[in-house]
């Protein structure tokens, strides 16, 4: 019998908690999680938008692309994130219009209030600007989307962005692994991850303004707005390799009985270089206790690289690692950065 491996996590957490999120107590909890939220810093003009959001959750987790980030990529991300700069989101730092990603090695951050949480994943669904903002989430254009995919999304953006109204963005989601405080004799068994931030992310919307609420509150919005982007990105370089896992058999009936609409799942691990040796040269084996990056005293650093069209560039950050030393079965450890100190 084949073992277990781990992305199939991912696949696990998106179907539990779209299950969960279909019965009376998921129900319940999010209806209350709603009401929680719409009554503590929301304007009162956002809280119809929210409200869309927040019912959308059921569906986007149904057809959401499944995306696991393994354990060595978690690393390198939270290494990467604390020298991010947060930039404006826009759709080409989203591989697919509608997904689920899911970190092996979720990240400890502190809430808006402080209080330590396990960021587990997060989602997102495209979301549309169109005349009409009570027609935000226009159903015929997110069926388009699912059908065109990115395509459409980055051709929708291009031909609706206008200074006088607001972009496109997607709907996006927080997880958390379940606090220990959580109340199973009322609840139930909770799923493997839970919601715990729902809110709109517009393109080219910029970080500076949103680290604070309407009421001067700090959203913590800088924690998880670093290591969503920096991972997004990361996803997106050579540094990481993407491949598509077929769930299981056991995974797909499960999926089919409950009308569960994914089957594979896109797993993001570190790329392992190889090192160019002479033709004909055989190197002797080395004999490693971890992986380690190899090549650059700072361990990696960002660079802004330009993108798109010469005559209109679009800058990001690109992180600049050197490559991996070590058997990918070893764990990654990355040192901190060491500071050199010079006195006479």
């Amino acid at each position: 019998m084949q073992a277990r491996q781990p992305w199939q996590d991912a696949y696990d957490a998106q179907l539990a908690l779209w299950r969960w999120l279909n019965t009376d107590l998921g129900i319940g909890w999010l209806r209350a999680k709603y009401v929680n939220e719409a009554e503590h810093g929301v304007p009162r003009h956002m809280a119809g938008l929210l409200a869309d959001i927040f019912s959308t959750e059921y569906g986007k987790l149904r057809m959401a692309t499944p995306c696991y980030v393994s354990g060595d990529m978690c690393e390198v991300a939270a290494a990467a994130s604390a020298s991010f700069q947060p930039e404006p989101v826009i759709p080409t730092d989203f591989l697919t219009p509608t997904g689920f990603l899911y970190y092996e090695k979720p990240f400890e951050i502190p809430d808006r209030y402080g209080r330590p949480i396990l960021l587990a994943g997060f989602s997102w669904s495209p979301m549309f600007a169109v005349d009409d903002p009570d027609k935000a989430r226009d159903a015929m254009l997110f069926e388009q989307a699912g059908e065109r995919g990115m395509e459409f999304v980055l051709q929708h953006y291009e031909q609706t962005r206008r200074e006088d109204m607001a972009g496109d963005g997607v709907a996006l989601t927080l997880y958390v692994k379940p606090s220990q405080d959580w109340e199973s004799g009322r609840l139930g068994t909770p799923p493997p991850v839970l919601p715990t931030h729902f809110t709109p992310w517009w393109y080219d919307m910029s970080f500076e303004g949103n680290d604070v609420d309407t009421v001067g509150i700090p959203t913590g919005a800088e924690e998880w707005w670093r290591i969503i982007q920096t991972t997004l990105r990361l996803m997106q370089q050579r540094l990481s390799v993407r491949h598509q896992q077929r769930a299981t058999r056991a995974q797909r009936r499960e999926g089919e009985r409950t009308g569960f609409g994914r089957s594979d799942v896109m797993v993001v691990k570190l790329r392992r270089e190889a090192s160019p040796t002479p033709d004909g040269h055989v190197p002797e084996k080395a004999h490693y206790s971890h992986r380690f990056f190899v090549g650059a005293a700072t361990g990696g650093f960002w660079r802004n690289q330009p993108y798109g069209p010469r005559s209109n560039p679009v800058y990001r950050q690109i992180w600049i690692a050197p490559f991996v030393k070590g058997d990918e079965d070893l764990p990654l450890v990355i040192k901190p950065r060491r500071a050199f100190v010079w006195s006479r």
